[in-house]
């Protein structure tokens, strides 16, 4: 039961963005309006999915990556409804590099507010160790930032590649910061 829980909860995460792609696309190449419906049903399933992650995840940390990406939407959600045309200009100009703004900024926020940090890991070692990689979390995202915005347009090179290498980075570091949780926990041991 637990596995499916956790397999349930995994591809729960990426249903927002799904959903965003899914309709953006629905029509082929997407046209403006497609875009703007897209921000509302991603928007819409982003909300619904911080909602129900916040619910079900019984004291764990929310994975940072999908919580820029939701807030990406959300926002663009906003801006529809809202009508805030000068906003929907601006997302339109960043392309990709919009989620990577976002993703941005909820690693500094993350990092320097919550004792999990960017890398979220509250449970998993020193609280030094945890902003240390964090903050290398933070320099990885200036760079996807860079990168996105120089290939704007181009999904793959711009959006799939620095989501993917950041994805890694933050697996890498939560392994590494364990490894030191353990380590210190046998040095302790043979006292």
């Amino acid at each position: 039961m637990k596995v499916i829980f956790n397999v349930g909860s995994f591809l729960l995460q990426f249903f927002p963005l799904t959903v965003f792609l899914k309709v953006a696309f629905l029509n082929g190449k997407p046209q403006a309006a497609d875009w703007l419906n897209a921000f509302i049903w991603g928007g819409s399933a982003a909300i619904l999915q911080l909602a129900l992650s916040i619910f079900f995840s019984r004291g764990h940390t929310l994975n940072r990556i999908i919580l820029g990406v939701n807030w990406y939407l959300i926002i663009g959600g906003f801006a529809v409804i809202a009508n805030q045309l000068a906003f929907l200009e601006v997302l339109n100009n960043l392309k990709e590099s919009g989620i990577f703004l976002c993703l941005l900024m909820v690693g500094i926020y993350t990092t320097f507010a919550s004792k999990a940090g960017f890398v979220g890991a509250v449970e998993i070692s020193i609280q030094r160790n945890i902003r240390n990689y964090s903050i290398w979390l933070i320099i990885l995202t200036c760079a996807a930032v860079a990168a996105s915005f120089w290939f704007r347009g181009q999904m793959i090179i711009s959006a799939a590649v620095p989501l993917i290498v950041l994805s890694v980075a933050t697996r890498l570091f939560k392994r590494r910061l364990q490894r030191g949780r353990d380590e210190l926990a046998l040095t302790h041991d043979d006292r």
